[in-house]
């Protein structure tokens, strides 16, 4: 066994052990019980699609969810689903993405992959998971563009969040492939088939959920105050700064909770760090501002994001 592989190991196993520790400790929030209520009730996939009509979340996590609730009611076997997950998409980023060791161990440690992809058992792993995925094969994407764009599809169908990332590697790789003038080939055409029926598909449901609650709320939110909660959910999602002077820190922002005017105007300066962290690089400015323009886009129409 590779060095490489020996530590990514060890690592995964170290943050299995941790995760299922914490979540054996971890008090359930309303809307983790709210999604496996909603597939143990559901007698067959067509209820449950019925029961989801004002959710807004495509149904992957659900069926899944109704898949375990078919042999047991136990709340810990969502939990510990959602920790083997979050598990193997530790493994993926600590053997496959390019950075040290240190930076490795201190993000699956971090916030958000120990706390809010992890402990709260949620759909949005299932993002991470596939995203990553799509990424460690980003070096082949040339030969392996077709599994890419399956895990990109999946990705999509997960939330509207990884919706924009997925879509914006996928520009991403067009744009590359325009610059380089590379032939169509057959296999291309099949990728972009499949992503293209995985936004369908989000498109489908998000036309299938009702949304009048949520988008008559946004309508009456004056403009500037549109604006301002659409930068701090960008400087919340970007800096994870809990406030541990309350008791729930859960999605909680130090600097939020101090100055809202200031966490926006650091919300709209974070604009900038991509041109200093990658101003030679063009495909990566390309990306990264695709995902950050999409993703300010879905915080200004929904104001529903939080720190995750």
């Amino acid at each position: 066994m590779k060095p490489e592989t020996k530590y990514a190991v060890l690592l995964t196993l170290l943050y299995f052990i941790v995760s299922v520790i914490g979540v054996l400790h971890h008090e359930l929030w309303l809307d983790e019980a709210h999604h496996w209520l909603l597939a143990r009730d559901s007698h067959s996939v067509a209820e449950l699609i019925a029961n989801t009509k004002l959710e807004g979340h495509p149904l992957i996590w659900s069926l899944l969810l109704y898949g375990i609730t078919r042999f047991s009611t136990d709340l810990v076997w969502m939990q510990l689903l959602h920790v083997v997950i979050s598990a193997i998409a530790a493994y993926i980023f600590l053997r496959k993405a390019p950075f040290s060791w240190t930076f490795k161990l201190l993000f699956i440690f971090g916030y958000f992959m120990l706390f809010e992809y992890n402990l709260i058992s949620r759909n949005y792993i299932l993002g991470i998971l596939f995203l990553f995925l799509a990424c460690s094969l980003f070096k082949d994407r040339d030969k392996k563009f077709i599994l890419i764009c399956i895990y990109l599809a999946l990705a999509v169908n997960i939330h509207m969040m990884f919706s924009v990332v997925a879509f914006a590697l996928f520009l991403t790789i067009l744009l590359e492939r325009f610059l380089n003038k590379s032939p169509l080939e057959l296999k291309f055409l099949i990728g972009s088939l499949i992503f293209a029926l995985g936004i369908c598909a989000i498109i489908i449901q998000v036309h299938y959920t009702q949304t009048t609650w949520l988008l008559g709320q946004f309508e009456s939110m004056p403009f500037m105050e549109k604006i301002s909660k659409g930068y701090i959910s960008l400087f919340k999602g970007l800096f994870p700064i809990p406030d541990f002077r309350t008791h729930y820190f859960w999605n909680s922002n130090l600097i939020v909770n101090l100055s809202k005017p200031f966490a926006a105007v650091l919300g709209l300066v974070a604009y900038f760090i991509p041109l200093l962290l990658f101003f030679r690089n063009r495909k990566t400015l390309f990306f990264v501002y695709t995902a950050l323009i999409g993703v300010q886009i879905f915080f200004f129409i929904t104001q529903r994001a939080a720190m995750r």
